[in-house]
């Protein structure tokens, strides 16, 4: 879980106080809502996930449970780390066509990155 970003907390505050109307003010505090609930129950799926590896197994029944727990929770972090390499390489893809493209317009003679 990523750290709380206070910049962004204390731009709310702000925007928050400087709110001169209750209908904006409704809609503020149900974007923060939303955003909040969302935050938390990210916070609470991962605190679920790792419950499993808090607990000491005593049998090989427990045993067994816990390393299928450890391998799925693992496979899911690898999972998500993989989709966010893809997403990261998407986005630079994109990036060089663009450069690229920019370079051969110009008529530069400049070596576009490589991903």
């Amino acid at each position: 879980m990523p750290a709380i970003n206070t910049q962004y907390i204390t731009n709310l505050t702000a925007q928050i106080n400087s709110i001169n109307d209750c209908a904006t003010l409704q809609l503020m505090v149900t974007q923060v809502e939303a955003e909040m609930t969302a935050q938390l129950a990210a916070a609470e799926r991962q605190i679920a996930a790792l419950l499993p590896l808090t607990t000491i197994p005593t049998n090989l029944s427990q045993c067994i449970s816990f390393i299928t727990s450890q391998v799925a929770f693992y496979e899911a972090q690898y999972a998500q780390a993989i989709a966010a390499e893809a997403a990261l390489v998407a986005a630079y893809a994109g990036l060089i066509s663009a450069i690229t493209s920019k370079i051969s317009t110009l008529g530069c003679s400049i070596t576009p990155p490589t991903p």
